[in-house]
């Protein structure tokens, strides 16, 4: 019986070891232990916040190896793509994320800021209506309305533009920068 191994010690301590793989490391074959996948997590995101991108992003693909739906390792993943310039491979992580997680406010805007970014204005429009009928909290809904606002603009939806700006006004009376947009709107 194991029970006198009890009586060395006061408390049982379980161990963790997590093994991310680095691209330029001899080739591994071992998928990452679906157990350990919360203290990699932990790890990849400090190493995307420490912009470590490289290591961030075989990080989270090991993740998503193992659990293809994480939504953390997307939408990490997606927003490295987006800082390398990968539009494409960002735009797809986060429709898939969104198919995952289909009212995350933070991917819709992610997905309205990537395509506006681009010059996809009809598909920016289209994210930032989305997020708007999440109802998010008012600082998100009064910049939601702001680039809203602006992605009308750049499509001289005027009229529609200055409501957004307007609505963003109601939430922020006292934004110089939405006072100006709202201005110029209303100029043309």
């Amino acid at each position: 019986s194991d029970l006198y191994k009890y009586s060395f010690g006061p408390q049982e301590r379980q161990l963790r070891s997590v093994l991310i793989h680095h691209k330029d490391w001899a080739k591994q074959t071992d998928l990452l232990n679906p157990r350990t996948i919360p203290e990699a997590l932990k790890l990849i995101e400090k190493l995307h916040r420490s912009n470590q991108l490289e290591k961030a992003e075989q990080g989270y693909r090991q993740i998503l190896e193992v659990q293809p739906q994480h939504p953390k390792a997307l939408y990490g993943l997606s927003a490295i793509m987006q800082r390398k310039g990968e539009y494409a491979s960002a735009d797809d992580l986060l429709r898939y994320f969104l198919q995952v997680q289909p009212n995350d406010v933070k991917a819709w805007c992610s997905l309205g800021t990537l395509h506006q970014t681009q010059g996809h204005l009809t598909e920016a429009e289209s994210a930032y209506r989305t997020l708007l009928s999440l109802s998010p909290a008012a600082d998100v809904k009064f910049a939601t309305y702001h680039s809203l606002g602006y992605t009308l603009e750049q499509q001289e939806k005027w009229k529609e533009a200055v409501d957004c700006y307007q609505r963003a006004k109601a939430l922020k009376p006292e934004n110089l920068e939405t006072d100006v947009s709202l201005a110029n709107a209303q100029h043309h």
